[in-house]
């Protein structure tokens, strides 16, 4: 009988540790894909051709349920495959749902014939992280002033 009682109470304990670290808890993420942050569509500055005379501005919009920490951009050039860091945009954190990363000028302008390629990787509040699709171009020699 006192086995039992036992194992009633042992029950009884598990079933409520279960219910508070339940992954319903509105507190709790869900630590899967549906649950990292997401991007919008990527926007380049200038528009177009990019020649060796600019450096490019990145935006995008990203969501997270939980919450955004940062995100940053990493690019890498030709076929190398070191990817450069740039500076780390944080957030304030649970109340910042849906951003606006902006990278003014975050790429540097880059010689003709150099491919770049790059990807911004955000974090949640939660420790979610997620990589955008990546971005390639290709730097071109501006063309001639023909005017004069």
């Amino acid at each position: 009988m006192k086995k039992i009682k036992v194992f009633a109470l042992l029950v009884c304990c598990m079933a409520a540790l279960s219910s508070c670290i339940s992954h319903k808890n509105e507190y709790v993420p869900e630590f899967d894909d549906k649950n990292a942050p997401m991007f919008g569509t990527i926007e380049m500055t200038p528009k177009g051709e990019i020649t060796s005379n600019d450096a490019v501005s990145v935006k995008v919009d990203i969501v997270c349920m939980y919450g955004l920490s940062g995100a940053q951009l990493w690019y890498e050039l030709n076929d190398d495959t070191e990817k450069i860091p740039t500076r780390l945009i944080q957030f304030k954190g649970e109340n910042d749902k849906a951003v606006t990363y902006k990278g003014d000028k975050i790429i540097p302008k880059q010689k003709a014939g150099t491919t770049v390629r790059f990807r911004i990787v955000a974090s949640s509040t939660h420790g979610m992280r997620n990589t955008s699709n990546m971005v390639t171009y290709t730097v071109v020699d501006p063309k001639p002033d023909t005017e004069k």
